[in-house]
């Protein structure tokens, strides 16, 4: 089960406040190191799909796209129970990749230009109910 969120409030502040205009700058090891637990579930646009404090800290700084990519593949391979998914970045490309059961490979995404400031992050995808599924941080969990 996710852990109790221990994140800064001045970053939960700074993710309200961000959540229309986030900048990827924020975006740092330091700064994702904080969450190591969660205080909510925030809902999603997709349907299904519920985000920790982390996993919305991103969405909210510029990377929305990496959950809505996320989100797209694991609502076509919903069989799998669990899913650790991770973003790899070098010289502007990245690779996009989901393993779920048993180090099976569920997606692949090349990605010919990303922005995104880290050379890896790491989620972890899991259902909370016969319905929904939480994207969180590899620290949340």
């Amino acid at each position: 089960m996710l852990k109790p969120g221990k994140a800064s409030k001045e970053l939960l502040a700074q993710m309200e406040n961000q959540i229309a205009m986030g900048t990827l700058e924020n975006i740092t090891e330091e700064n994702l190191a904080q969450f190591t637990g969660t205080e909510a579930y925030h809902r999603w646009w997709v349907p299904a799909f519920v985000l920790t404090d982390g996993a919305r800290y991103l969405a909210a700084n510029g990377a929305a796209w990496l959950i809505d990519a996320i989100a797209s593949y694991l609502r076509k391979y919903q069989d799998n129970y669990m899913t650790v998914v991770t973003l790899t970045t070098k010289d502007s490309k990245g690779v996009l990749e989901g393993i779920g059961d048993e180090e099976k490979v569920v997606f692949r995404q090349e990605i010919p230009y990303t922005d995104f400031p880290l050379p890896e992050v790491k989620l972890f995808v899991a259902p909370v109910d016969e319905r929904t599924f939480v994207i969180c941080l590899m620290s949340e969990y």
